[in-house]
């Protein structure tokens, strides 16, 4: 039975496929979209990197970061902030690319952290984002677990909070095995669509009790727990 709680809460999941390709890796994140919809109160959003453009940190104008809250640099990064800013969770999805994640999603996930970093310095907040991580690739031993634990670490350095689906389909994501490299190869495996939608569904059931805790514990708990989007901008 599914808790009062959990159906109280309005929580927005954001589905993020980090592929230059529209194929296999967004048919997985929507399929975990789909799964988080089965939990009642949740508004999806979804973020494609096909066709955009990232380009990588510079570091060395850090200190425009440090006082706009912002990038320098004007490309997809900044709507790419805005609504990783805005989600209560997140479902990150990638294809392996050389045993790690794409270049542009590099790219992005370097200027997110020191974007934050540079503007809050120590009192970066505690964004408690629940978020989970997608990946395949074309063999079973392509390097999916390699990149599920390359996001796993981007998570816990943004201060968020990483889980997974249910054993023992899922260990620390969803992984799956697009056999072949057609750009809807993924559809032929049912048991990596099965595990992104339990992914997308603990993610959402996650992402309710978390804000729920929020709420409940208000005064008691630090003012880093609670980020509003008016806290970054120009100082």
């Amino acid at each position: 039975m599914t808790s009062p709680n959990l159906k109280l809460q309005k929580v927005t999941i954001l589905g993020i496929a980090g592929s230059p390709r529209a194929g296999n890796t967004e048919i997985m994140v929507r399929e975990a979209l789909a799964g988080a919809t089965e939990v009642s109160g949740v508004r999806t959003r979804f973020f494609s990197f096909h066709r955009r453009r990232f380009g990588p940190c510079v570091g060395e104008c850090w200190e425009y970061c440090a006082s706009h809250g912002d990038c320098c640099f004007m490309d997809d990064f900044q709507e790419f902030l805005e609504l990783w800013l805005a989600a209560d969770g997140i479902l990150f999805g990638v294809p392996v690319y050389h045993m790690s994640v794409p270049a542009q999603v590099k790219a992005a996930i370097d200027r997110l952290g020191n974007v934050l970093a540079s503007y809050f310095g120590d009192d970066l907040p505690r964004f408690s984002k629940v978020c989970a991580a997608l990946t395949q690739g074309l063999d079973a031993f392509g390097g999916q677990e390699l990149t599920l634990q390359y996001l796993l670490g981007h998570f816990v350095l943004m201060n968020c909070l990483a889980v997974s689906g249910d054993l023992l389909q899922s260990y620390i994501g969803a992984a799956g095995v697009a056999p072949g490299i057609e750009l809807d190869a993924i559809q032929r495996n049912e048991r990596a669509l099965a595990v992104a939608r339990n992914v997308g569904r603990r993610v959402a059931e996650m992402s309710c009790i978390v804000k729920a805790g929020l709420a409940a514990l208000g005064d008691e708990l630090p003012e880093k727990y609670f980020f509003r989007r008016e806290m970054l901008g120009r100082k």
